[in-house]
């Protein structure tokens, strides 16, 4: 899942992450503020971090290689910014839903859709997930059509003979099914758990369970 981490400038002092002064200073020059001294301690910076699993990555976007990071790196992060909510709480209030962002949060999520616009495909995890499945079921279907051509070549058929043939595969696989209720039915729970992440039931019960829906407090 999603995490985020609020980290100040003491850590990467310490840590001598000399790298971000540079990338922090640019950032102020372009819009025409001074540069920052790492040995000012007045001066603060307050850095958002986004951390995504593998998990999320694989199952969740589909990003598995570089260049499916930089086409859809963008989407997450922006989707991350409207799930997981930096707030600031409200004494009156014990509905956290209803908190308002804290103004940090604001201006991190406004830098992700500037910043990482063109790492973005403008795609939701239900619709990459959609496409998925239908890629899927497509190659399987192709799959069943070349398998059955090649058992009718097998067993002498021609071309003509094919829509025949096919209707009575189905039916020597009704019986098999029939013929093994159990195994089969593990077989199913076995497809279902490895397709979890993008089937119609396995949204659902995403949804259901909350997964896209956390908010935190300041």
């Amino acid at each position: 899942m999603n995490t985020t981490n609020m980290a100040k400038t003491p850590a990467y002092i310490q840590k001598q992450k000399a790298h971000w002064w540079a990338i922090w200073n640019k950032t102020r020059a372009a819009i025409g503020q001074p540069d920052l001294s790492p040995v000012d301690p007045s001066q603060k910076i307050w850095r958002v971090e986004f951390r995504a699993g593998k998990d999320l990555l694989k199952d969740t976007w589909n990003i598995r290689t570089w260049s499916d990071m930089f086409a859809r790196f963008g989407d997450l992060c922006a989707q991350t910014g409207d799930v997981i909510r930096y707030t600031v709480p409200n004494t009156y209030d014990r509905n956290r839903a209803r908190w308002p962002n804290h103004p940090l949060w604001e201006v991190a999520v406004a830098e992700i859709v500037s910043d990482l616009s063109e790492m973005r495909e403008d795609e939701d995890p239900a619709g990459v997930k959609s496409v998925l499945r239908e890629q899927h079921i497509a190659t399987l279907i192709k799959n069943i059509r070349g398998t059955s051509v090649t058992l009718a070549a097998l067993e002498g058929r021609n071309s003509e003979a094919l829509p025949d043939f096919f209707g009575q595969v189905a039916t020597k696989l009704t019986n098999s099914v029939n013929s093994e209720p159990e195994h089969v039915a593990k077989m199913l729970k076995n497809a279902q758990d490895r397709y979890t992440f993008v089937t119609e039931q396995g949204l659902e019960a995403m949804e259901n369970a909350g997964i896209f829906s956390e908010t935190r407090g300041a």
